[in-house]
């Protein structure tokens, strides 16, 4: 069924990200033991940041936890919140599989930091699963975060190899937020910027229409007017001009006629310009225009557009600058605050509600494939799907009561050795084991176009699966041993595979 984290709003977002310390790390390990054998690799993350921990005693420190960490006991819920939202790495130990910690931590901003293992764990070789009635194989601590979360918020790397865990938490401290002045963009606009008047504003300059003359100017007298326009007669002229002057203004704005532009405006430089800002020219700019800043300077210049205008220049000030400086993100900073839809409030009720409307519990399965299916689907239940290889349900064959629907069914072989886990996540599907009583059969691999001397019913959790070089095939005996994870050296398994929703990984695209 899964379980939910709490969601937070823009603005707690927000908080966050400006509240973040940029070399603070929070391990994940409540107990003691859990920090055995760790020191190497904690050495390493001490040099680059602040190691913190939750560690559980009560009258004597654990000898396992190194005196670097900063540890602060087992903390309540909201506590342990307040903290990962300060953090920014969050690095697991390796245990406990898949629980909610890390997505906690993702949703509060950390990047999850956690070990990749090889082999992978099963019950061949590790104790926490000996012994358990699965084939699974565990990749990672969190496979969830690891395949549908992923970088930037999840890194999974081979903690053994000193170079490459060092190699990732210096990718991680490298992760901050950029600043730079970018002027933004319209589809015909090469650069807009966006000019605020000064209160010392005392002179306005704006231009009419007359019959002869595109522009003229009507400047309104100040006895202190430091600015002169004399602008010439062009028959395209559609530049308005309406400077703003403050007490110490002494620029000089002459429009001259030149062969390729219909206005030039060029400003004279005082003593105190140092920056110069010059928009770009698109092939249908009809002028050119060359801005001097001055520290103290309050004039703006706002060409209006016409039809053949591509540049629009309205720079915003902040108090001696005239450029608006924006901050941006650069591809390695974008990593905000995230939770996936299946794990907030409403992703975990729509997945409940389908579980619970499409689901009969009570009354018993039809069995499958019936007595006379021959006679019921004379054509076939299979069909190829496009060039993929794929096999699905025919669209003209009248599929049996199925949940998930079994439009979602897409057939496949694995490669030797290969689990379906394995199989359907290479074509960006998943295992649905829903499905495995419907490929349970002779039918399903005829359209595999697999090659069977000899077809045996078999309790086997790898069934159905066939072996290429002795032309064997096995079908499942026992339903209750059908298994996603299963594999064998000297078999392909057949395969059922359904797509998914994004951020809903439990249903199927059709299944609401």
């Amino acid at each position: 069924m899964g379980f939910v984290s709490e969601e937070l709003n823009e603005t707690e977002k927000h908080n966050i990200q400006q509240n973040k310390v940029k070399n603070m790390a929070v391990v994940y390990g409540k107990e003691a033991s859990m920090w055995k054998g760790k020191e190497k690799f904690l050495e390493i993350l001490h040099r680059y940041m602040e190691v913190h921990g939750t560690v559980y005693y009560e009258t004597q420190r654990p000898p396992e936890v190194p005196a670097f960490v900063k540890n602060h006991g087992l903390l309540p819920q909201q506590d342990l919140q307040q903290l990962l939202r300060k953090a920014k790495l969050f690095i697991g130990f390796g245990f406990p599989y898949e629980g909610p910690a890390p997505l906690e931590a993702i949703a509060n901003g950390c990047i999850f930091l956690q070990p990749k293992f090889r082999p992978p764990h099963s019950s061949l070789n590790h104790e926490f699963f000996r012994g358990k009635p699965t084939s699974r194989e565990v990749s990672s601590q969190h496979p969830y975060a690891e395949q549908y979360i992923g970088r930037p918020h999840v890194m999974t790397v081979d903690y053994n190899n000193s170079e490459e865990f060092e190699t990732a938490v210096r990718e991680i401290m490298r992760i901050k937020t950029d600043v730079s002045i970018t002027p933004t963009r319209s589809p015909q606009t090469d650069v807009s910027i966006t000019p605020t008047r000064s209160p010392q504003t005392d002179v306005s300059i704006t231009p009419t229409r007359s019959p002869q003359t595109d522009v003229s100017i009507t400047p309104t007298r100040s006895p202190q007017t430091d600015v002169s326009i004399t602008p010439t007669r062009s028959p395209q002229n559609d530049v308005s001009i309406t400077p703003t002057r403050s007490l110490q203004t002494d620029v000089s704005i002459t429009p001259t006629r030149s062969p390729q532009n219909d206005v030039s405006i060029t400003p004279t430089r005082s003593p105190q310009n140092d920056v110069s800002i010059t928009p770009t020219r698109s092939p249908h700019t009809d002028m050119s225009i060359t801005a001097t800043r001055f520290l103290q300077t309050d004039v703006s210049i706002t060409p209006t557009r016409s039809l053949q205008t591509d540049v629009s220049i309205n720079p915003t000030r902040s108090p001696q600058i005239d450029v608006s400086i924006t901050p941006t993100r650069s591809p390695q900073t974008d990593v905000d605050p995230y939770l996936p839809y299946e794990y907030t409030c409403e992703g975990m009720l729509e997945r409940v509600h389908a579980y619970i409307q499409h689901q009969d519990f009570c009354g018993p399965e039809a069995p499958f494939p019936p007595a006379n299916m021959s006679v019921v689907w004379a054509g076939g239940v299979f069909m190829r799907v496009d060039d993929s290889g794929l096999i699905s349900w025919a669209v003209n064959s009248t599929a049996p009561p199925s949940w998930p629907p079994l439009s979602a069914l897409r057939l496949t072989v694995s490669a030797e050795g290969q689990s379906c886990v394995d199989a359907c996540r290479s074509s960006d599907l998943v295992c649905e084991p829903a499905f495995f009583r419907f490929i349970n059969n002779k039918e399903a691999l005829s359209k595999l176009q697999v090659q069977c001397e000899v077809v045996e019913f078999e309790m086997n959790h790898i069934f159905p699966a066939f072996s290429m070089t002795a032309r064997e095939c096995g079908l499942q005996k026992e339903p209750l041993l059908f298994s996603c994870a299963g594999f064998g050296a000297k078999y392909r398994r057949v395969c059922p595979c359904r797509d998914f929703r994004k951020g809903q990984v439990a249903l199927c695209r059709d299944c609401l």
